[in-house]
Formats: structure tokens, C-alpha cells, sequence
């Protein structure tokens, strides 16, 4: 029977913290309306998906842009609250904060390890462009009180994004400081979630001018304590996949003139995760093996990651050109622990070293990125228009590998058993590029659009191998090197039919670096070649009966060459070989109609993919689908708002959230694999209300409703050998609840 811990600590602290925000004073400047129809149409958002400002509907790509208002509004505090608002988006992650982005369902799996989208704060990358540092899987959240606009593009973006932009990307434009006049706003609210426990939040930001109309800053911080809903009875502890995610950042924007702008920025997000959001199951049959929202870890597991981004971004209006210099720093450190108990403490006993049972194997990851972007971008509007420059990055990364045996006492085993496994990784990688981008306006209504990319990358890594699993190799070092260039392009023609319908066709292409593999104690490839796709596109994009009705619908055809896939060596470990090709063909759609107080939305995403021929190191057929990319997946949205007296407002609204049966793992089983796996389909729904009056909002939302249970991921891996037991098992957050309150200043 499912049960529900007491919500009453985190009701009592939302209620104190409604009369505090409720009885302060001061003057202030009205909230906006996060509900305004006019704010989310089509017809007037503005992207910089091609690094200029141009309304959505002219971009000739799949785009969709969210607003962190709507967003907030549905209670959302996660990626994975708003993932399914998006066409073609997914995840399969195991923890908040450690989340594998797909984008049209461009990814070989949950043990993929190098990133097929990119993601970018503003102007800068904050991924790691290797399979190095689990480039794949650290991904930056960030809070959506500080976020003016998140932009997704779908398709390959190699011309103007470069490496890694295969299947598209995530991009987060973050609010600039206000220039006129001062603006604050406070929120404190409560989560509660079913089958565990409660949570708090509170966030704040102020942006004022300190020069009217030349210096401005910005300032905002958050504190989220995300509750869990995991029992680990291995170690008897309760909601272990709860999550403390806290950040702040400072922004300065200084226009000395007209014609300059100077935007410098510095943010930190630490996200202390002790546990995953995992169950333990079975490999016959992904029943859970204890009973669900339950795992057995014998060892302790975190995920604790710190991010810190620094970025300047300095622009002048020349008058023929606008000139754009975008100059980054980022460093992300990650320390990792998992438990492997089932997988390698039946492999020790196996060997011959019986009473080790159990085993963690703890990953600490430290990544420095550097970025420079110089840029020159035509006026619009003219006969020709253009976007060129030149691109270079600069990543260093640390990343110490461990495997540590511990009896079932919980004591570490002595040399020479300890450590089973000591790399310390290290990684370099250079990369330099050119690139154009133009746009031929051959009429007043029809336009081909072309770009080109050159790029360069160089790489360098060392390992000293250490440890039991390695035998005769432990105490060598290996040192490897790699090189390549690339070429990646895209040509997009587009047809205005009036001022606010447009039809696109894009052809892109996207490349991916190679580079060289940890070297494992069960052998497996020493290094993996580049992988390139090519992407067909042709969309409509509109707005009807007088902006009331906003379409964007796009079909497509994806062809994948020599993927880069995960196999396994002998004891367990991945690494990344290249093989065959893959095709994907599928359309998505979205839109939204807009009646008064009434606001209807939806998406909808078709894909079918298929291996062309076999990849026999991961099990993989011709025919078979990629792994977690549902044929279907869609959602629906309904908001409505009334005016109840004087400046009082109330709305009520819904979502229902559908995500289709994937292929977790390819068809023929592999070492520590089994073949065909299969993860059902799920529906969630959600509900939310709200009253907004003078200056504070209150708002309740319940996020899965019915409290849907799904599986979103399988991880085979660790499961014990013999026995198929404790396998894991990625679910779906259960029924939560959320309320808070909001005052702008």
C-alpha cells in the first residue's frame, strides 16, 4: 500500500514563510504576468539560435524556447520537470545533476560516455567535449529564477556550435542586469513527495542600476533541498536520493556608450546528491527485487558535483558589423561513488578471494574548460547576411578511477587486494575553428541560408595503472595522442508565405571527436575514431487567426555513421568502439492556442530509428532501434485564468505527459548484458493553481498526479553474474507536491 510520511514541517515552514513575505513593505515594481498569452506567442519571441536576435518563426531549424515563468508556474525545479514540454527531448538520468541529454533520439544508451548535445550557458559550453571526464552525464542545472529564456535546437548545429552538437542543444539564456530601474523577487515554497520525505526551497535575486542607463548588476541565489524517495536496506537508511542544490550568481552589465556593451558574470551551483534514484532489480524481468523505490547498496553512493563558470562578453556596434568577443572560463569537479557489490564481489569470490563481497568504485573528476569566441555579425534586412569568426578551446581534465573492496564488515581489504583498481586520467584537448554562416536574400520573401566549419582538435592523455585488476600491466603508464579535422555544413532555404508563415528546408551536418579510451583491466580498443550525421529537415512554422494560434511542425530523416558506441571488456568496464550506421526518420509538432484567459498547448514526436548493420561488440543487429528513444512521446497543456476582483487573479491548469516503449539495450545479449530489453510506456499527469495579487503569487502544484510508477532506465552492469540479481533499475519521481509563495520588489 503506498504510504505518505507527515507533510506537516513543511507546510508549517511555507505557511511562516507566507506571513513573513505578506507583511513586508517598501516599494516595489508590479510582478509580470506569468501567464500572459502575448509573452509565450510565437510570433514575438526572440532566440539567438543563430547567434543573432531574430523572432522564433524566422529561424529556418527546429527551435523551441521556454519560458522559466511558465515553467515556475507548473512547479518545475528540475530538467527533468520540463524535459517533456520540448519535441524530440529526453533523459536518462539516475540522480538530479547527473542527466544523459538526447535530442531526437540521437544516443547509443544509459552507458554512452561521450555527449551527443551540447549545452550552453549564454555563450558558453559548459560540457566536456571528451568521454574523458563523463562529459555525458554532469550536466549543469540551472536555477530557472535566474534564466531569462531556454532555447532548445533540434538537429545537428555543427557550423555555428560545433563538436558534439550531433543531435542539437540545450541552451540557457541567463537574465541580464537592469539598466532603468530596480527590480527584486523572493520565493519560498515547500516540496513533499510520496513514499518519502519533505523538501524546501527558497531563491532570491535583485537587479539594479548603479549608473541609470550605463552599470547595472545583477544579484540571485537558491537553496533547494530536493527530498528522496529511495530506501537503501542494505545500510538501513531512508531517501537516500535526496539532493541539496545551491548556487548563486553576480552579473555586471556596463554600456560606456551607445555603440559598447560589457556583460561579466560569475555563478557557483554545488548539487550534494547521496544516492541514486534507483531501485534494485532483476535482470529476467526489471521486477524490483526488494519492492519498488527500495535498492541495497552495501556501500555508500554520492554524487556530489561543483560548478563554477566565469564569462565575458564584450559587443560594439561598428557601424557595418556588430563585433562579438565571448570569453570563458568553467571548472566542474565531480566525486562520484557507486556501489558494484553484486557485480564484483561475486567476480572476487569467483578468483579466489572469497569474503570481499563488497565494492565501490569511486570517481573523482575535475574539468577545466577555457573558451574564446571572436565574431562579426551583418546588420539584418539587407541583400546579405552574415555570421563569421574564429573559435578556440582549451580543457584539461583529472579523472581519478578507483575500485576499493571492503569486507561484509565494511573494512577495507589490505594490499596487494587493495586497490582493485587506481587510474589517475589525465586529459588534454585543443580545439581551434573558423566558421561562416550567410544568408542570401534573393527576394523579399525567399532566402537560402549556408554555413561551413573548419575545425582542429588535438588531444593528449596519460594513465598509470595501478591495482590488482590489472595484473602484469599494473605500475606501466600509458600515453596516447590524437588529432583531427573536420568539416561540418548546413544549407537552409526558406519561404516567408506572409509575414508570419514560414516554410524551411536544412540540411546539416554534425561531428563528434574521437579520442582514446581508459585502458581497462579486460582489454578493449585503445582508441575510438570521430562519428558524423546528417541531418534532413522541412518545417512550417506559424501564427493564425491573429496570433491566437501558433504551429511549428518539421519532418526529418537522420543519417548516423560510424557511432560511437559503449561495449564492455572482459570484468565489465566500458569503453567506446566505432560501428556501423544508423537512420532515423520521424516528425514533431507544437502549438499552442490562445483564447482569452484560456491557453491550450501541445507537442508531439514521432521517430523510428534502426541499426542499418550489426555492431557485434555490443550486441547490436541490423534492424534493431537505438536505445531510449520512444517511437511516441508527447504532451498536452491547459492553463486558465480568471479575474476574479480588482487585481486578483486566479488560474488553474493541467498537463498530461506521455512517453512510448524504448529499447533499453540492442537485441543480442552481451557480456553482462542481456538482450531486448524492453522499458514500458507511462502517462503522468499534473495540477497546479495559482493566485497572483498586488505583489505575490501563490501557487500549488501536484506533479504526477496519480502517482505513475516507470522505469526510465536499465543499468545491467552491475547485476551479480550468477544470479541476475540487483541489477538497477532509474525511476520516475512519484507523486509530489509542491507550494509556493512569491513577492517582487
Amino acid at each position: 500500500m503506498m504510504q505518505f510520511r507527515s507533510t506537516r514541517p513543511v507546510l508549517i515552514a511555507t505557511a511562516s514563510a507566507v506571513a513573513l513575505l505578506s507583511a513586508a513593505g517598501g516599494a516595489h515594481a508590479q510582478a509580470g504576468n506569468a501567464s500572459d498569452p502575448d509573452a509565450v506567442d510565437i510570433g514575438e519571441i526572440v532566440v539567438t539560435a543563430q547567434k543573432r536576435s531574430e523572432r522564433l518563426i524566422d529561424v529556418p531549424a527546429s527551435v523551441t524556447a521556454l519560458s522559466p515563468e511558465v515553467l515556475l508556474s507548473r512547479g518545475a525545479l528540475r530538467f527533468e520537470d520540463y524535459q517533456a514540454f520540448v519535441p524530440g527531448l529526453t533523459t536518462t538520468g539516475s540522480a538530479p545533476g547527473y542527466n544523459q541529454i538526447n535530442i531526437r533520439g540521437v544516443t547509443t544508451g544509459i552507458n554512452q560516455l561521450s555527449s551527443t548535445g551540447s549545452t550552453y550557458f549564454d555563450e558558453a559550453p559548459t560540457n566536456s567535449s571528451t568521454a574523458a571526464a563523463v562529459g555525458n552525464r554532469i550536466t549543469p542545472d540551472p536555477d530557472l529564477f535566474d534564466v531569462e529564456r531556454i532555447e532548445v535546437l533540434r538537429g545537428p548545429q555543427g557550423t555555428l556550435y560545433g563538436a558534439n552538437a550531433l543531435g542539437g542543444v540545450l541552451k540557457y539564456v541567463l537574465a541580464a542586469p537592469s539598466l532603468d530601474i530596480t527590480r527584486a523577487r523572493v520565493q519560498v515554497g515547500g516540496t513533499s513527495v510520496a513514499h518519502g520525505d519533505n523538501g524546501l526551497l527558497a531563491r532570491g535575486v535583485i537587479s539594479t542600476p548603479i549608473i541609470e542607463d550605463r552599470l547595472g548588476v545583477r544579484l540571485s541565489g537558491f537553496y533547494n533541498d530536493d527530498p528522496g524517495f529511495i530506501d537503501n536496506i542494505a545500510r538501513g537508511e531512508k531517501d537516500v536520493n535526496r539532493s541539496v542544490n545551491s548556487g548563486a550568481r553576480l552579473a555586471v552589465l556596463w554600456r560606456p556608450s551607445d555603440t559598447v556593451s560589457v556583460t561579466a558574470s560569475s555563478l557557483y551551483q554545488h548539487r550534494d546528491t547521496q544516492g541514486t534514484q534507483q531501485e534494485s532489480v532483476d535482470t529476467t524481468d526489471f521486477a524490483p527485487t526488494y519492492g519498488r523505490y527500495v535498492q541495497s547498496s552495501p556501500t555508500a553512493e554520492r554524487i556530489d558535483t561543483r560548478y563554477q563558470l566565469h564569462a565575458l562578453t564584450v559587443t560594439a556596434d561598428l557601424g557595418f558589423a556588430d563585433l562579438t568577443s565571448a570569453t570563458s572560463y568553467g571548472r566542474q569537479k565531480s566525486d562520484l561513488a557507486l556501489d558494484y557489490s553484486p557485480n564484483f564481489g561475486t567476480l572476487l569470490d569467483m578468483i579466489g578471494l572469497p569474503g570481499l563481497p563488497n565494492v565501490s568504485v569511486p570517481v573523482a573528476n575535475d574539468v577545466k574548460k577555457f573558451t574564446q569566441e571572436v565574431r562579426l555579425s551583418s546588420p539584418t534586412g539587407g541583400a546579405f547576411e552574415y555570421v563569421v569568426g574564429a573559435y578556440y578551446t582549451r580543457e584539461k581534465s583529472a579523472s581519478i578511477n578507483g575500485a576499493i573492496a571492503y569486507t561484509a564488515a565494511g573494512i577495507p581489504a589490505p594490499a596487494p587486494v587493495n586497490p582493485l583498481q587506481d587510474v589517475d586520467l589525465r586529459n588534454s584537448y585543443k580545439e581551434t575553428a573558423v566558421f561562416a554562416n550567410g544568408v542570401f536574400n534573393l527576394s523579399d520573401r525567399f532566402s537560402i541560408g549556408a554555413g561551413g566549419r573548419w575545425s582542429r582538435n588535438e588531444q593528449e592523455s596519460t594513465e598509470p595503472l595501478l591495482g590488482l585488476l590489472f595484473g602484469p600491466l599494473a605500475g606501466t603508464v600509458i600515453s596516447q595522442e590524437s588529432s583531427e579535422e573536420a568539416w561540418t555544413w548546413a544549407v537552409s532555404p526558406k519561404f516567408e508565405i506572409s509575414d508570419n508563415v514560414n516554410v524551411y528546408a536544412r540540411v546539416a551536418k554534425g561531428f563528434r571527436p574521437g579520442g582514446a579510451n581508459l585502458v581497462l583491466p579486460g582489454g578493449g580498443a585503445p582508441t575510438y575514431d570521430s562519428d558524423t550525421l546528417i541531418n534532413y529537415e522541412a518545417g512550417v512554422k506559424g501564427a493564425f487567426l491573429d496570433r491566437r494560434l501558433s504551429v511549428s511542425v518539421a519532418a526529418f530523416r537522420i543519417d548516423w555513421d560510424d557511432i560511437q558506441t559503449t561495449a564492455k571488456d572482459s570484468v565489465g568496464f566500458n569503453y567506446l568502439v566505432n560501428g556501423g550506421e544508423a537512420r532515423s526518420t520521424g516528425f514533431e509538432g507544437e502549438g499552442r492556442w490562445i483564447s482569452g484567459g484560456l491557453t491550450l498547448g501541445g507537442n508531439l514526436t514521432y521517430v523510428d530509428n534502426e541499426i542499418r548493420n550489426a555492431i557485434a561488440a555490443v550486441g547490436a543487429a541490423a534492424g534493431d532501434d537505438l536505445p531510449y528513444s520512444p517511437k511516441w512521446a508527447g504532451a498536452l497543456t491547459l492553463d486558465q485564468e480568471f479575474a476574479v476582483s480588482g487585481d486578483v487573479t486566479v488560474s488553474v491548469g493541467a498537463t498530461l505527459r506521455y512517453v512510448g516503449s524504448r529499447q533499453a539495450y540492442y537485441s543480442q545479449a552481451t557480456a553482462g548484458n542481456p538482450g531486448g530489453i524492453e522499458l514500458d510506456a507511462y502517462t503522468m499527469g499534473d495540477l497546479r493553481a495559482s493566485v497572483r495579487w498586488d505583489r505575490y503569487d501563490l501557487t500549488a502544484s501536484v506533479q504526477n498526479v496519480t502517482d505513475e510508477y516507470a522505469q526510465v532506465a536499465i543499468l545491467t552492469e552491475i547485476a551479480n553474474p550468477v544470479t541476475g540479481l540487483d541489477a538497477r533499475a532509474s525511476v520516475a519521481r512519484p507523486r509530489t507536491f509542491g507550494l509556493t509563495l512569491s513577492a517582487a520588489f
